[in-house]
């Protein structure tokens, strides 16, 4: 599986290399959350960042898709539990955009990420385990040019559906559909900046 989806991301970015005009875009990424429990005075401090280079072709007025490459980095601390988890992980896929409601500097957009992303987890009073993740998402934004080179991409993420599969080595897997998440975890926004060879 993780072969077949490495050989046809790369085969998608042969694809877009050989093309005569594409772009590269800046995709950054981030989220906190600080959740308090009386009851068990619990406090639980979670954040996360992520950095991905997204490059792509449009092939219509309409339609664009690309490679995505990414590093991300989250931290999680139970204060109440003296636990502290930390995850890096990496983040491949293609990904597909279909534009609409088009004006002159401004358009609206709808993402589709298919993604893998492999993850290691080391921390305080925890066992180290990585994770495999299969992913899909649906992710509507805003497209803003107001130059004839740079254009800048913002995502509605509480807007957003998305599905994955995740392994874990200890033996555990997960299944997870939800709305409003990025694959870092909850966040309001992603901004990304764009650059049109």
């Amino acid at each position: 599986m993780k072969k077949l989806f490495f050989t046809f991301s790369f085969m998608l970015f042969g694809f877009i290399a050989a093309q005569a005009q594409f772009f590269g875009a800046l995709r950054l990424e981030g989220a906190y959350n600080h959740d308090y429990q009386k009851d068990t005075d619990l406090t639980t401090i979670r954040s996360s960042f992520g950095i991905k280079p997204m490059f792509g072709y449009c092939l219509t007025d309409k339609f664009s898709l690309g490679l995505i490459a990414g590093y991300s980095h989250s931290n999680e601390e139970l204060k109440g539990l003296d636990k502290i988890t930390k995850t890096d992980g990496v983040y491949v896929g293609p990904w597909f955009y279909y534009y609409f409601l088009e004006g002159k500097y401004i358009k609206a957009f709808v993402e589709t990420d298919i993604y893998y992303q492999y993850s290691t987890s080391k921390g305080v009073n925890i066992s180290d385990y990585h994770t495999n993740t299969y992913g899909i998402s649906f992710t509507p934004g805003i497209w803003f040019m107001p130059f004839d080179k740079f254009s800048f991409n913002v995502y509605l993420n509480y807007f957003s559906l998305n599905y994955k599969y995740s392994g874990i080595s200890n033996g555990n897997y997960n299944h997870d559909f939800n709305a409003g998440f990025t694959t870092l975890g909850p966040g309001i926004v992603t901004m990304s900046i764009c650059y049109i060879f």
